[in-house]
């Protein structure tokens, strides 16, 4: 990241910027790496990738 927006604990919503996304180390191309936690668990991501629950679900299951 070339900037973090947020800190560590916050808690965002979708939509929210949390950082501006740079190139560093042996990086080819600028890319985000991140995680979700739920009640103090990590959860899948792809979960949460489309507004639309039934897009999440095809989503889930097209990796499967």
């Amino acid at each position: 990241m070339q900037k973090i927006l947020v800190r560590q604990g916050q808690r965002v919503r979708r939509g929210d910027k949390i950082g501006l996304v740079g190139k560093t180390g042996i990086a080819t191309a600028p890319h985000l790496h991140f995680e979700v936690h739920y009640k103090g668990q990590e959860v899948n991501p792809r979960h949460y990738f489309f507004d639309d629950a039934e897009l999440n679900r095809l989503a889930v299951s097209d990796r499967q």
